[in-house]
This record gives C-alpha cells, sequence and structure tokens, in this order.
C-alpha cells in the first residue's frame, strides 16, 4: 500500500473509530484507533509465529490483526471478537478466512472455558479497567482457561496499572501467584501512549 492510501485508510478508520466512540463511548478503551506501533508491539510480546492460534478481543479496525498477520500467523488461525457490525465488515476483508465473532466476549469466553478451547495467543484491546470489578474478574479466569500450555495473553491499555486485575477469584479457584503479569513496552508512538502488558501461567 501506498503511503498516500495508507494516510486515507488511516483517516477512514479514525472517522469510523470516532462514530463508534460516540455510539457507545462505555466499550470502546481508546479515543482514536491504535497505532500500528502497538499493533507490532503487540505481536512481538507475544512471541507470534506462524502456526500460533490467536483469538484477539475488541478487534477494531485491526491494527493488532494486521500485526499479527505480518508476523505469519495465517487468517484461518484466527477468531476475532468485534461486537461492532462496521469494525466487522472491516476484519472480514482484511483477514480473509478468520472467524470474526459479533457475539459478547464475556460469554464467548465463558463458553470456550467450559468446552476446553483453548488459544496459544490472546490478544485483548478490550477495556479492562471500564468492567465491573466482579465482571474483570470472571473474564479474566475464564480466558486463563482458554490458554494453551505455554499460552499468552498480551493487553494493551492507557494506564500505568495492570488492566488486568490480580485480585483473587470471589470463588477462590485463582491464586494470584499462578499469573505472570509483566509491563513489557511503552509506545509512545500512539495517542494516548499505550503500555503493552503480558500474563501468562506459571
Amino acid at each position: 500500500m501506498s503511503r498516500a492510501k495508507a494516510v486515507v485508510a488511516a483517516i477512514q478508520d479514525t472517522a469510523l473509530f470516532a462514530r463508534a466512540t460516540l455510539a457507545s463511548p462505555g466499550a470502546v478503551g481508546a479515543i482514536i484507533p491504535s497505532s500500528r506501533f502497538s499493533g507490532r508491539s503487540m505481536a512481538e510480546a507475544a512471541k507470534a509465529s506462524a502456526g500460533c492460534s490467536v483469538l484477539e478481543l475488541g478487534a477494531g479496525t485491526g491494527a493488532f490483526t494486521k500485526a499479527f498477520l505480518s508476523a505469519g500467523i495465517a487468517p484461518s488461525d484466527m477468531v476475532l471478537v468485534e461486537r461492532d457490525l462496521r469494525f466487522m465488515h472491516l476484519l472480514r476483508k482484511l483477514a480473509v478466512g478468520a472467524e470474526v465473532l459479533g457475539d459478547d466476549a464475556f460469554a464467548l469466553a465463558e463458553q470456550w472455558a467450559a468446552d476446553g478451547r483453548t488459544f496459544d495467543i490472546i490478544v485483548s484491546g478490550l477495556p479492562f479497567l471500564n468492567f465491573p470489578e466482579k465482571d474483570a474478574l470472571r473474564l479474566r479466569d475464564n480466558l486463563l482457561r482458554c490458554l494453551a500450555p505455554e499460552g499468552r495473553i498480551v493487553q494493551i491499555t492507557y494506564g500505568r496499572k495492570s488492566p488486568i486485575p490480580l485480585d483473587v477469584s470471589a470463588d477462590g479457584s485463582f491464586e494470584v501467584g499462578a499469573l505472570t503479569a509483566q509491563k513489557v513496552d511503552i509506545v509512545w508512538r500512539n495517542l494516548p501512549p499505550a503500555h503493552i502488558w503480558l500474563y501468562h501461567l506459571n
């Protein structure tokens, strides 16, 4: 893609993102789409490579999707979850062959955890800090159950603290010591600057 076309695409994505934010401000965690630099950082933190299965939550306009495709992930190995119909249309064109779902991430994670479905990498753009604590804990626990052995969760946020809660589950099924949480990067070439966190089970 030429530089001029890339600029036009970025402007179109930003306009679409702004409309989605105005329509549902609590469901969108940023003010404009994440930059390609953030996507690249996410893919590097996840150690993405061909053959990995990837679940992306809150895929938006596809900034992270593009980075994971560039890292060698096949669309057929990707599950993209995005509730906005306009974003879903973009994602289906961007990653032809990927499974693009418009269902609720909370319900999907619970179902996959119950079914034993796992992924090597879970990429999240969900605004965890906007969720009620009990909902964030429930989602975290189900996502951890969806991790393949040595799997990794990569999460973007715009604050300094861990966006995924590190508290013990309400039912006592999860212990904080079982999870390693590490801030691996701050992407300054993002508006606002993005903090990239990596999580994995010990």
